[in-house]
């Protein structure tokens, strides 16, 4: 008998902490936190479609190199160097989202909206992808940290996701920079030779 009255006192118990629990969506802090999460996911669906661009222009940028390397005159090895320099720029702001994305947690008791709109997660580089989209829908919290902690973390996912937003427009825009004056130095010495 004593057994049953210890396994309904901690059934009660239970019940009790269970009901006294708060909920996460009551939480204005945790309500902060998923404001922030949501407009961080909506600048990473601005900042997706971009990543089929970035894609084209790396091509672009190794096609070029390639070229110059065919043609191994001296004043390519200025053009190559710099070409260079500018795929590795789009190769970190490329290998920054691809981080960002697997970094990317959400906030507790608040779930994410997938929906991806005209973009998916596949691989942003064009080879063959399956049906909807390919990514990782883990974006789990760390069920450990207080609200305020996941402000924070939820803050920095913002602060990181606009400043790969500009540095990848900044890539890319260097990157069609160097790539006309590169098509611009070819088209001279095609007309010289």
């Amino acid at each position: 008998m004593r057994t049953i009255e210890k396994l309904f006192t901690l059934l009660l118990l239970m019940a009790v902490m269970t009901a006294c629990q708060e909920d996460p969506k009551d939480n204005p802090v945790l309500q902060e936190a998923f404001k922030i999460h949501k407009e961080s996911m909506a600048l990473h669906d601005e900042v997706m479609p971009q990543m089929k661009n970035l894609a084209q222009v790396k091509e672009q940028v190794q096609q070029a190199m390639n070229r110059i390397q065919v043609k191994a005159e001296a004043m390519d090895t200025v053009q190559f160097a710099a070409l260079q320099a500018v795929m590795g720029t789009l190769d970190a702001a490329d290998q920054g989202m691809r981080d960002w994305m697997a970094n990317i947690t959400e906030v507790p008791g608040f779930a994410h909206d997938h929906d991806h709109g005209d973009h998916d997660h596949g691989d942003h580089e064009g080879h063959a992808e399956e049906e909807g989209h390919e990514h990782n829908h883990e974006h789990g919290a760390d069920p450990k940290l207080t609200p305020e902690q996941v402000l924070e973390v939820q803050k920095a996912h913002k602060a990181d996701i606009l400043k790969l937003k500009d540095e990848m427009e900044a890539a890319m825009s260097g990157a069609k920079q160097v790539l006309a004056s590169v098509e611009a130095g070819v088209s001279e010495l095609s007309v010289e030779e």
